[in-house]
C-alpha cells in the first residue's frame, strides 16, 4: 500500500485482509458475491457509460465478466496482488483488461478520464472517516455525468439500526435449517451466515455509521465453533465451510451503514440515479445496487 497518514494505516488494512481472503473468496456465492441479475443491475445503471472507459474498484469475476464483453477498455483497481491474480485464474483476463495494483485513494489515473466506475460492496471496505478522501479520489477520474455504481448492504434506510443480539448458535441453526428444506445450498448458506455474522456483530459509532467484525460473535478456536456439531451433520458441514472460507479474516473489519450515510456521504460530488434490486438469491432484498451521478 502507498504510504498514507498513520490514522488511514490504522483504520484500513486492506492488503493484510484481502491477501488472506484472497485464496477463498472467488468461491463464496451471493449474497457475499453479485449475483448474475446484481451484475445486469451494474450495466442498467451504467447506461451508455458500459460501452465506454470503466474503472473497477476490485476485481470482482462476475462483473468482470459482464463489463468486459461492453466496455472499450476496463481497468481492474486492487490493493491485493493476491486478488487480481485469483480473479484472473476464475475469469481469465481479457484484452481490454488492464489489472492496476494499488489503493483507491490514490489512483493512478487522469481526472475525468472514465465513463463510470463500479465496484461491489466498497463502501464495506473504506472506514466512514475516510468516505470524503476516498469519494473524492473517484470523482477526480470521472467525466461529470459519469455514473458509480455499487451494490451494498445497508443496516436501515434512513438511520443504522442494529439487529437484535443473533447467537453463533441461532445462524448456525437458520442457515442449516434453510439447507434441509432445500431453499439453499451449502455454498448460498456459508455466505449467508457470513451476512447475518457481520450483522449480529456491528457496533454503532454514529446514528449512521459503524463497524462489524465477526470474531465478535464466533467462539474463540475453531474446534470450538465445531463442539457442538460432533458426528455428519448439516450444521458441521456448513460450520467447516465457514471456517475454510472466513476463519483466517475474523478479525477484519468492515464498515457498517445506513442508505442515508451513504447517500449523505457522496453528496457533495454525486446525487442518487437508480436504486435497483436483484431478484434472485434469499437476501437480494437487503443488497440494491445503487446509482450514483457525478455532479456537473
Amino acid at each position: 500500500m502507498t504510504d498514507q497518514p498513520a490514522a488511514r494505516a490504522s483504520l484500513m488494512p486492506p492488503f493484510e485482509k484481502w491477501e488472506l481472503l484472497s485464496k477463498q473468496w472467488m468461491s463464496v456465492k451471493p449474497p457475499a458475491a453479485p449475483s448474475e441479475a446484481d451484475a445486469s443491475n451494474y450495466v442498467k445503471l451504467l447506461g451508455d457509460g458500459s460501452a465506454g472507459r470503466i474503472l473497477m474498484l476490485g476485481c470482482t469475476p462476475t462483473l468482470r465478466r459482464i463489463l468486459s464483453g461492453s466496455a472499450h477498455s476496463l481497468f481492474c483497481a486492487d490493493i491485493s496482488p493476491g486478488m487480481l491474480a485469483r480473479s484472473a485464474e476464475v475469469f481469465p483476463r481479457q484484452p481490454n483488461e488492464t489489472f492496476v495494483n494499488t489503493d483507491w485513494f490514490q489512483l493512478p489515473m487522469d481526472e475525468a478520464s472514465f465513463d463510470a466506475v463500479v465496484g461491489d460492496k466498497v463502501f464495506d471496505n473504506v472506514p466512514p472517516s475516510l468516505w470524503g478522501d476516498w469519494l473524492s479520489a473517484i470523482a477526480r477520474v470521472m467525466k461529470p455525468g459519469a455514473c458509480f455504481a455499487t451494490r451494498i448492504s445497508p443496516r436501515g434506510r434512513q438511520a443504522l439500526q442494529i439487529p437484535g443480539s443473533a447467537p453463533y448458535e441461532v445462524i448456525v441453526r437458520r442457515w442449516s435449517d434453510r439447507v434441509r428444506s432445500q431453499q439453499v445450498d451449502l455454498e448460498e448458506a456459508c455466505s449467508g451466515f457470513w451476512e447475518d455474522a457481520l450483522a449480529a456483530s456491528t457496533v454503532a459509532h454514529t446514528n449512521q455509521v459503524g463497524d462489524q467484525r465477526i470474531s465478535r460473535i464466533l467462539p474463540r478456536s475453531r474446534r470450538e465453533c465445531l463442539a457442538a456439531y460432533e458426528g455428519s451433520s448439516v450444521e458441521r458441514d456448513l460450520v467447516e465451510l465457514v471456517l475454510a472460507r472466513y476463519w483466517s479474516a475474523r478479525n477484519a473489519t468492515w464498515t457498517a451503514y445506513s442508505l442515508e450515510g451513504v447517500i449523505s456521504a457522496a453528496a457533495p460530488w454525486f446525487s442518487v440515479s437508480a436504486l435497483l434490486l436483484a431478484h434472485d438469491y434469499a437476501e437480494s432484498r437487503r443488497q440494491p445496487t445503487l446509482g450514483l451521478e457525478k455532479r456537473i
